[in-house]
């Protein structure tokens, strides 16, 4: 074989290797947090202006992604269909680099997600990694010939295999939340120091004030009211009560997930900012994470008001964090017999917290001791 055709053979297969591996880390961490996946998911939407994907659950999109990444990967990396894979690898890289174009100029979303939360990019460093893997998909639908193949029958059963595990894999990540934590909040993580800071000092100079709005709709037009605003006439549909904190924690920044969104726990009477208070205190607290009543899961209320009475019984604090509204917490109430008392916090950080809603974390001298889903809180008297 020629020197230059024997160069050029190997460039395309460092292409083919650089593509596959990429596009299958990337399936795998969607694939791992598929919860995840679906809050980007929506984040895009809602910087396209739309409220949500027509009642499509935003997490199917997700594993759908996730999927299409895996069996593109494992195809490329197998050569399998050779031409007809690297002109869908063609089609695939150019839809996403138009993306990261839009993202890179708009800046619409903090970051891709392409890597979950495992691997955070910058949008121009998204743009700049599509670039370069349109290029190298470019170059094996050029020279698709000289990608060496597996045999047919080996390279079906290796596609086949990786296509229904990566379907598996992300179902049982849905349920049972990510097999690999990559979020700020896993298992082990100081809660205390990573939210306040080092010393209690810090943390005691860095209480939150609070500025509420309330927000209606009338067709099109959003109107936002301050809470002690005369209510707008009839015509004016209620949509939710918003508090925003005004000011941010002396938190340690080095950990780029907590700054996406404040760490706040308000009491639900005075307002007040009890991040400090809740953090700090010695021994298990309970978290139960509701982001969003109106859509949580009520078939785990049994085993969450079980846990609350073993709460009760062993002096164990016991809070509900919640970005829900009023309204929407005595639905709740009625719905599920909660007799726990409901603290506001962040949305987006609660749906980081645990890839659930509801889920309960235990925070045993500050750290996240164990965390679950809604299908796994465990009766804890038994």
């Amino acid at each position: 074989m020629p020197k230059s055709k024997l160069r050029l053979k190997i460039a395309v297969n460092i292409c083919r290797a650089l593509l596959a591996l990429t596009l299958l880390l990337s399936g795998f961490l969607k694939a791992n947090d598929p919860v995840g996946t679906g809050i980007k998911i929506d984040e895009y939407i809602a910087a396209l202006g739309f409220d949500d994907a027509g009642g499509f659950p935003s997490v199917v999109v997700g594993i759908a992604l996730a999927f299409v990444e895996l069996a593109l990967g494992a195809h490329i990396a197998v050569a399998r269909h050779r031409r007809f894979t690297s002109m869908v690898a063609v089609g695939f890289m150019g839809v996403m680099t138009l993306v990261s174009v839009w993202i890179a100029i708009d800046n619409p979303v903090s970051d891709c997600g392409c890597f979950a939360d495992a691997i955070v990019l910058t949008n121009m460093q998204t743009l700049l990694k599509n670039i370069v893997l349109l290029a190298a998909a470019v170059c094996i639908f050029r020279w698709y010939r000289l990608q060496p193949q597996m045999s047919a029958g080996w390279s079906w059963l290796v596609v086949l295999i990786s296509m229904i595990a990566s379907l598996l894999f992300a179902v049982r990540c849905l349920y049972m939340g990510p097999l690999i934590d990559f979020s700020p909040y896993k298992v082990g993580t100081n809660l205390t120091q990573a939210v306040l800071g080092a010393t209690a000092d810090d943390a005691a100079g860095s209480r939150l004030q609070f500025e509420t709005k309330i927000i209606y709709r009338r067709g099109d037009e959003t109107l936002e009211l301050d809470a002690d605003a005369d209510d707008p006439d009839s015509t004016w549909e209620y949509v939710e009560t918003r508090s925003t904190p005004v000011g941010t924690f002396n938190a340690n920044q080095s950990n780029h997930h907590l700054d996406s969104g404040n760490f706040y726990i308000a009491d639900p009477i005075s307002d007040e900012d009890i991040t400090a208070d809740v953090l700090q205190q010695q021994g298990d607290v309970f978290l139960l994470i509701l982001p969003d009543m109106e859509n949580a899961d009520q078939g785990s209320a049994g085993n969450i008001n079980a846990a609350y009475d073993y709460a009760l019984a062993h002096d164990i604090p016991f809070y509900c964090l919640t970005a829900s509204d009023t309204a929407a917490q005595q639905r709740w109430t009625d719905y599920t017999g909660a007799e726990y008392e409901y603290y506001r916090s962040d949305r987006q950080v609660l749906q980081t917290m645990v890839r659930s809603n509801p889920g309960l974390i235990l925070l045993t001298d500050g750290v996240i001791a164990n965390k679950w889903t809604c299908t796994q809180i465990p009766l804890f008297e038994e």
